[in-house]
């Protein structure tokens, strides 16, 4: 009976950590375990709609965004729309990338990464954009770093999280 209690107990907490969550309707991620993160509701961002947020304790250090695309198109076209749509946000039509790579999912796919920073308004932001893609469609993830002396380490841990990341479509 305790072997069974054990085993039982087991598979319940590698059930808990093997969750899944759908970013959107054809887009998920499994978290590897000890990520610190929540699936939630955001009220400041949007009222509706559950974000992916990563924390350090207590602080709230970055959150992924995501925005589905059509497929089909080379990743140039991905990426021009991208750039053309942050330099025409900023205030001085300016858009310099900090960093660039590629790295594979577990299910596959290729993904290309860049991260940008511009100023808005007088604020300068820092995001991690990840261009998602297969035949049928693609997905921005966006990834902005609450602080953003801290760009590399939310590299690391949102490259970790979207390494589980597959689409269903």
């Amino acid at each position: 009976m305790k072997k069974y209690i054990i085993l039982l107990l087991m598979f319940i907490a590698q059930v808990v950590t093997a969750e899944t969550w759908n970013l959107d309707k054809y887009i998920q991620v499994s978290p590897p375990d000890g990520a610190d993160v929540t699936f939630q509701i955001f009220e400041a961002y949007d009222p509706k709609e559950k974000i992916l947020m990563g924390w350090n304790g207590d602080d709230l250090e970055y959150m992924f965004v995501v925005d589905r695309q059509p497929g089909g198109k080379k990743d140039s076209i991905y990426w021009n729309g991208l750039e053309r749509e942050l330099k025409n946000s900023s205030d001085n039509k300016r858009l310099k990338t900090l960093s660039k790579g590629k790295y594979k999912t577990n299910s596959g796919l290729a993904v290309n990464y860049k991260i940008y920073s511009w100023a808005t308004e007088g604020e300068s932001y820092i995001q991690m954009a990840n261009l998602i893609k297969n035949k049928n469609i693609a997905y921005w993830v966006l990834v902005s770093p609450t602080e953003n002396d801290r760009y590399k380490d939310v590299e690391k841990k949102a490259i970790q999280i979207l390494k589980t990341s597959r689409l269903s479509k």
